[in-house]
This record gives structure tokens, sequence and C-alpha cells, in this order.
């Protein structure tokens, strides 16, 4: 049995989180996510170093990017917002609609941008829900996953916090929660010009994922339940970054250090996708 996404959550809470082993009406016994191919031919040049959109290539120290996974949370819809009450947007929980939210700005699933007070007004309009409630949050067995962006990897999924019980109630959506982003290399312009080293260790604490499911946990639902998904890195992670401006420094270029630059590569990270399914076994 396969329970797969769909696009309505339910408005009202009734999920809880079981407080002793043995209480749930399920169990979640892990999982996996998928990492596919970052680059396609496209994206690279002869010598197989990575394309900027600006004329640029990176070549990726060991040819390898690192991403961690702070956690995939399993969460249950929020209870309708309070007449006249202040919406609240947490930047690590995104709104439904919107992929990622940071510096009082959130950007939905096709690439537009809203500030906090706009995302305000519309979820108000809509009689928005409060932000959803985290049942179970999965954890990865590694956190750092270091690939080449030409292969395919993945993180498993293989601890619970606070534990891996489900109590009966509905499950609305998978939320990916990303904690840091490194990588070190060289860069230099398409045609002649010097390499230059750059490295990058990017706190991203408010990059978050959801991924919309519709789970309903009770007595004829099978004891375990799985989680399977798919995290697609954009190819755009280092497009329109200031390389005339910073390879005028001396040195190796700290791309965190320079605050225009974290804020290009926190916009382009939000490109990246998310997508979850739940399955379970009898």
């Amino acid at each position: 049995m396969t329970i797969r996404p769909r696009l309505a959550l339910a408005a009202l809470l009734v999920a809880g989180c079981a407080t002793a082993p043995g209480t749930g009406f399920a169990t979640v016994t892990g999982g996996r996510v998928a990492v596919p191919a970052v680059l396609g031919k496209a994206r690279l040049d002869e010598a197989g170093r990575w394309k900027t959109n600006n004329g640029y290539v990176l070549a990726l120290d060991e040819g390898k990017l690192g991403v961690e996974l702070r956690e995939v949370a399993l969460q249950a819809p929020g209870a309708a917002a309070a007449s006249g009450g202040e919406i609240k947007i947490d930047p690590a929980n995104p709104p439904p609609g919107y992929t990622f939210c940071h510096n009082q700005d959130c950007h939905t699933a096709d690439g537009k941008v809203k500030t906090f007070d706009e995302v305000r007004a519309e979820l108000a309009a809509g009689g928005a829900a409060a932000a959803a409630q985290t049942v179970v949050a999965l954890q990865p067995a590694a956190a750092r996953l270091n690939w080449p962006p030409t292969a395919a990897a993945e993180w498993t999924l293989a601890g619970c916090e606070p534990h891996c019980f489900l109590a009966q109630g509905l499950l609305s959506q998978a939320v990916l929660k990303l904690g840091r982003v490194v990588a070190a290399g060289t860069v230099a312009p398409s045609v002649g010009g010097e390499a230059r080293r750059w490295t990058l260790d990017l706190p991203i604490a408010g990059a978050a994922f959801p991924a919309a499911i519709a789970a309903e946990v009770g007595l004829a639902t099978p004891r375990e339940i799985k989680l399977s998904g798919t995290f697609t890195l954009t190819d755009k992670l280092f497009d329109g970054l200031p390389w005339d401006r910073l390879r005028e420094r001396s040195g190796p270029i700290a791309l965190e250090a320079d605050q225009a630059a974290a804020e290009v590569l926190a916009t382009n990270l939000a490109k990246s996708t998310w997508s979850a399914t739940l399955t379970t076994t009898p």
C-alpha cells in the first residue's frame, strides 16, 4: 500500500504524539532520501567543470559537494488561525505553497518571491492554518552527504525524535530541513583568466522544503510506515554570484563571508525541489 502526496491539506489538527513505547497506532521504521545527479551535460564544460550563467566555471575539490540534512519532519495540520491574531511565519516551516523563507521573504514553488507581510495578508484572506505540528522527526544515519554532483547518492533515515511511534490522527506534510552547504575549489572565467581558490561553509538552518502528503493513522493503518523521498539540489546553486568583484580580493574567496554572495546562494538554494511518499507494511 502506498500513501501518495496530494495538494489539499486538512485544516483541523487531530494528530498527537504517543508518550510511551507500545502506545502508538503505527511505527515509523526509517526511510531514505534519494539525491539525483545535479549536473547534466549542459552544465559541464569540456574539462568537467560546473558552468555558471555568468561566464565562470567551477572545479570542486575532489569533485564533491557537501550538504547536511538536519531531519525530515512528519507533520500534522495546524489548527485554524485565531481571528484577529497575527499569523506567524516560521522560516524553518514555510507555509503551504512556499518552499523557502528567509530574510523576511518567502519563495513559491513557481519561483516568485513575496515579503512576509504579503504572505500574511494572503494567508489571512484564505483563512490560513497555523504552523503545522511535528509529530515525528526522522534523523539521518549520517548528516553530511559528500557526493559528486554528476552522480546520484542518498541519505538513510535511521532514527526518530522524540520516538518512532505514531498516535491516531492525520499527517499532512513531510518537511526536509537542511543544515549546511560545504564546498571548495577553484573558479575561473570560461575563456582565459587565472583560476582562484574559493571556499563555502554556509549555515542554512532556515532551509526547509515541505512536501504535501495525505496519511491517516488509525486502527486500519498497517503497523509499519517508511518514508521515501527525493531531494533534487538545483544546478543553479552558483549562478549569479559576483565573481568579478570577489576575485579582486586577495587570498581564497570565502563565499559565506560576503553578504551579497550568501544572499544569492540562499535564494538559489530555494530553487531545489523535494517530494515524499509514505509506504506501509502490515
